[in-house]
């Protein structure tokens, strides 16, 4: 049995060792680092807007929604034409309940800001959590399955 556990402890050890391809190679003295940014910096009349959204659950999802709305009530003339500061975000960052309004904005855009409010903001999810919570069919699903809460959508 010792011996078992000897040659697993070995194979883990093993297992633990990967091929390690670094990709910063050292430049010569006559270059110099490419760009690499996925990032338009080509045109400086527009500004270079990110957006990073914290976390805090739906409140933090709000609170990004209010900025974004705020941003799209802003514009600017740039090459005679009208620019709204919505339009320049280039890079949204987000954690946790942040990601929900920036995962909705990756998906629909300027437009979609207003129906986030309808859909994620005005349901009282707090409500439908504590009815399934209360909710005896729930106990008896849980003590039957022996799942946890977090696998019962509780």
């Amino acid at each position: 049995m010792l011996k078992c556990l000897g040659w697993i402890a070995v194979l883990a050890t093993l297992a633990g060792c990967a091929a390690t391809r670094f990709e910063n190679a050292p430049l010569t003295a006559v270059q110099i680092n490419d760009e690499r940014r996925a990032v338009d910096v080509s045109q400086p009349e527009r500004p270079l807007i990110l957006v990073a959204v914290s976390g805090g659950g739906s409140r933090a999802a709000a609170l990004g929604w209010a900025v974004l709305q705020e941003l799209r009530k802003f514009s600017y003339a740039a090459n005679g034409q009208s620019r709204s500061l919505i339009d320049d975000i280039a890079v949204v960052s987000s954690v946790s309940g942040g990601s929900v309004i920036a995962a909705h904005f990756a998906l629909y855009g300027p437009r979609g800001l207003d129906q986030f409010a309808q859909d994620f903001l005005a349901p009282d999810n707090t409500r439908t959590l504590a009815l399934t919570a209360v909710n005896p069919l729930t106990w008896a699903r849980l003590a039957i399955s022996g799942s946890s809460r977090k696998t019962a959508g509780v």
